[in-house]
């Protein structure tokens, strides 16, 4: 690996430089990675339910994400939303996917969605729902269902859609005897 010096001259890359890569450290953004891009991340790490466990770091990787979406794939503010810890309750998940997204998507747009933080298995059938910042698991009315999101990704009119989750499936969910294995 080189990079250049000030002269232009490429330079060898110290092995200190290549040692520990801090995925926090958003690169520079791509010349020419402009495009019709819309970008979705949602991070919860702390749930309002003192029953449900947080997500460490959830709402700082969304953050990341949000800021990778706009350097590599030169999706701009105005086509960014970012939904963190009691800003991504459910009501805003519905408002951002099933509104908002809808508006910004068109045949030509790729449309990136990270989400962090804890889902849901139903021990009858699988399903997997979101957790958004107010639910506790055994409010089904509270979850956001997966099944929900990718109806919708699929009813948007978009060149490709990239869904990248991070999930932590609720303890309670997973550790029903005969329960369901997830449906993703």
């Amino acid at each position: 690996v080189q990079k250049a010096g000030e002269d232009n001259k490429p330079e060898p890359v110290t092995d200190e430089e290549n040692a520990d890569p801090d995925v926090d450290r958003v690169p520079q953004p791509i010349p020419g990675s402009k495009r019709k891009a819309v970008g979705i991340a949602v991070g919860i790490e702390a749930y309002r339910h003192p029953g449900v466990s947080g997500v460490p770091f959830a709402a700082r990787d969304a953050e990341v994400m949000a800021e990778y979406f706009r350097a590599v794939a030169g999706v701009p503010d105005e086509r960014l939303k970012v939904l963190t810890n009691e800003h991504a309750l459910k009501g805003d998940l519905v408002e951002v996917f099933e509104d908002w997204l809808p508006q910004q998507a068109a045949a030509d747009t790729v449309v990136l969605i990270f989400v962090a933080g804890r889902a849901h298995v139903d021990s009858r059938t699988g399903a997997v729902s979101l957790l958004p910042h107010e639910a506790d698991g055994r409010s089904p009315g509270r979850l956001f269902s997966m099944r929900r999101l990718y109806d919708l990704l699929g009813s948007i009119p978009m060149q490709r859609v990239v869904l990248l989750l991070d999930l932590t499936l609720t303890p309670t969910s997973i550790n029903v005897p005969d329960g369901k294995k997830p449906a993703w």
